[in-house]
């Protein structure tokens, strides 16, 4: 469950991944059309902004008592927005915005992703580490999740330049193919998320007399 609901989750990587500002993205730069220096400055305040983000998401993660686990609840409550903003991100009229709004709201999403995004990626990532107090047992998963996962950016690889000859006679860069091949795949993503929540187990268990309050300068 953890390894084949993970092609689902690499998914939403995938997607994600080419909506994530850096000087090199050609989904933003070409397709969007934002100009490299401001795509720079973008990136920048991206990152000034994750660093809070980062401090939240981990003064949440570690004072979580939620009795269905510490990082299973995040597969779906982080899953469900992350992929939301992954459709919204692809379906805004981008070719109706002039530069300002174009800008603004590529950074908007961003910063969302900063937060739901990377806790939904983090709570997979780690959740292999409290399946089982096995680490043979976790070591045999994290084997097959590492060959199995892989299918997913693949299948998006492979298919981009299908959908593109069909649809927009081979152009990579026209919004109408991540508009229509994006939200699909964000969708599996999710559907898989609930998959693993739903077929998966927390073994480490802590003691609910066992509290651990972390303040959050700490987790910063």
């Amino acid at each position: 469950s953890y390894s084949g609901g993970g092609i689902g989750v690499y998914c939403i990587v995938t997607v994600v991944t080419a909506m994530t500002l850096s000087t090199t993205n050609t989904l933003i730069g070409n397709t969007i059309g934002i100009d490299p220096t401001t795509m720079y400055i973008l990136y920048i305040l991206s990152t000034i902004a994750g660093i809070p983000l980062t401090a939240i998401r981990a003064h949440i993660i570690d004072n979580s008592l939620n009795k269905k686990g510490k990082y299973r609840p995040f597969l779906v409550s982080m899953g469900i927005p992350a992929t939301i903003l992954a459709i919204g991100f692809v379906w805004m009229p981008y070719e109706h915005m002039n530069s300002f709004w174009k800008s603004f709201t590529v950074l908007a999403f961003n910063i969302g992703f900063q937060f739901f995004y990377s806790f939904f990626y983090d709570s997979y990532e780690n959740l292999i580490m409290v399946l089982s107090p096995d680490t043979k047992e976790r070591s045999d998963v994290l084997a097959i999740k590492s060959i199995v996962y892989s299918l997913a950016p693949s299948i998006a690889t492979a298919l981009l330049p299908l959908v593109a000859q069909v649809l927009t006679n081979n152009d990579l860069y026209d919004m109408k193919l991540y508009r229509v091949l994006y939200p699909p795949f964000a969708i599996v993503g999710v559907l898989c998320s609930v998959y693993i929540y739903a077929n998966t187990q927390e073994k480490i268990i802590q003691a609910k007399t066992h509290v651990i309050r972390i303040k959050f300068l700490d987790a910063i």
